[in-house]
């Protein structure tokens, strides 16, 4: 076997046509193949590296949670205790968000100034420009007084960080969504102020554009009296995946989780959009919730019924 040399790679005077463009389409491989290799390297340490932040903000969480009463904040800012570390490495922290049976368990931040809700799509609780981005909430709505409906968004990463796992709740995938309702029908959401539960009462597919035809409104929906209230409760019921036993009344608080969907037709360069909805509990009622059946009658936009005939 003859030694390597850097003649078989270079184009040299003197070499034939087919010899050129061998050594060409050679130096064009290897060049493809240490790049996709770099991006690779790069994509899973980003992918770590999130894990890791994370992880660390979990179990500072976790250990400031266990030490503390349940009841009422203990800081003289009001600050719920188990939320200052994550306060005082974030001042735009508003809260703490976690489904028990699922890894969703991260701190919630809102940049009232982003009138266009972009920084924290690619920004980390750091501040770090990271594909994953944060958890945050939508500029427009309050923790204190709490608005009457919230929206939180975050990415649906196919490595299953931060809202990736709200597809089990949806059927596109052929999932178990209603046994895995009935398994994990509450969402903690605590304000930097106050602890709350909240009952899943929708799981549905919208468009991210709600003037296309079929979809609809839930970023800003019409809420100011009890009819229209009720209407866009029945709304999202007809378009929601599982019929639920929650019951959801004029002046509920309501929460919103949004993150795309990549099952159903883009719409103007947008993917669609998985929304999980909630209602917060009420003052002395209880967290247990009756289980779900699947919603045979699921209203969808109607991008999907020409996607699907």
């Amino acid at each position: 076997m003859g030694r390597f040399s850097i003649k078989n790679l270079i184009p040299l005077k003197g070499d034939s046509a087919g010899e050129v463009i061998r050594k060409i389409l050679v130096i064009i491989f290897a060049v493809v193949f240490l790049v996709s290799v770099g991006y690779i390297i790069s994509y899973y340490h980003e992918i770590n590296a999130n894990k890791n932040l994370n992880q660390k903000l979990q179990q500072q969480h976790k250990a400031a949670s266990s030490t503390v009463p349940s009841s009422r904040a203990s800081q003289s800012n009001g600050i719920l205790p188990e939320l200052v570390s994550s306060y005082n490495i974030n001042k735009e922290t508003v809260g703490w968000i976690t489904i028990p049976g699922t890894n969703i368990d991260y701190p919630v931040v809102q940049d009232k100034s982003d009138t266009k809700n972009e920084k924290y799509l690619t920004t980390d609780f750091t501040g770090k420009k990271e594909r994953h981005g944060s958890i945050f909430l939508d500029f427009r709505f309050n923790i204190k007084p709490l608005s009457q409906d919230l929206i939180i968004y975050g990415h649906n990463m196919k490595d299953g960080q931060m809202f990736g796992e709200l597809e089990k709740y949806c059927k596109a995938r052929g999932n178990d969504y209603v046994g895995f309702y009935n398994s994990s029908p509450i969402i903690e959401f605590d304000t930097l102020y106050e602890r709350y539960k909240w009952k899943i009462f929708a799981v549905f597919v919208t468009t991210g554009n709600p003037d296309h035809e079929g979809s609809i409104d839930y970023i800003n929906p019409k809420l100011g009296s009890d009819s229209e209230f009720n209407a866009f409760i029945k709304e999202i019921r007809r378009r929601s995946f599982i019929n639920t036993k929650v019951d959801v009344q004029p002046g509920d608080n309501l929460l919103t989780l949004s993150t795309c969907n990549y099952d159903y037709p883009r719409t103007d360069n947008e993917w669609a959009r998985l929304v999980v909805m909630a209602r917060k509990v009420r003052d002395g009622e209880s967290t247990s919730v009756e289980p779900a059946e699947a919603n045979k009658n699921v209203v969808y936009p109607s991008i999907w019924y020409k996607k699907n005939k």
